[in-house]
């Protein structure tokens, strides 16, 4: 009589659990078959999504917080009064730009000064363009309409 060979079992591989020709054991929590590994991973993505959420809602706070009202050079006495002629006012500068205002000296032969402003709320290291800025400004720029030249 020949003996009965028994075979030997092996553990399934993971290509034997994907391919779902076995079943996944229970996970390490339990019944839910939740795979560690996988646990774990999404444990550290949301770490790290919750870490990036808190860290730009800090920087936007601390950026907001200490805004100063922008800082205008104010125009010399001489050309500090009403433009006699027409004011065109722009808010249509590129906030990303390097200058708060400018003024378009093309038109003043005509009696018009166009000024260019960036928009009310501009913020650009640490400065704001509030109604306060917006009024020194115009001024400063309308010193520019009556010929102020920045030396």
């Amino acid at each position: 009589m020949r003996k009965k060979t028994t075979k030997r079992k092996t553990e399934p591989t993971q290509a034997d659990y994907a391919s779902g020709k076995v079943p996944r054991p229970p996970g390490i929590l339990g019944k839910t078959g939740i795979d560690w590994w996988y646990f774990v991973q999404f444990l550290a993505a949301a770490l790290i999504v919750l870490g990036l959420v808190v860290f730009a809602w800090s920087n936007a706070r601390a950026q907001t917080a200490a805004l100063t009202s922008v800082d205008v050079e104010p125009p010399p006495a001489k050309y500090d009064h009403p433009y006699k002629g027409e004011i065109a006012i722009f808010h249509d500068l590129d906030p990303a730009g390097e200058m708060w205002a400018w003024t378009d000296p093309r038109g003043l032969n005509r009696g018009i000064c166009n000024i260019h402003v960036v928009p009310n709320g501009t913020v650009d290291h640490g400065q704001i363009m509030d109604e306060d800025a917006l009024t020194r400004v115009l001024r400063h720029e309308n010193a520019h309409c009556n010929g102020w030249v920045h030396k």
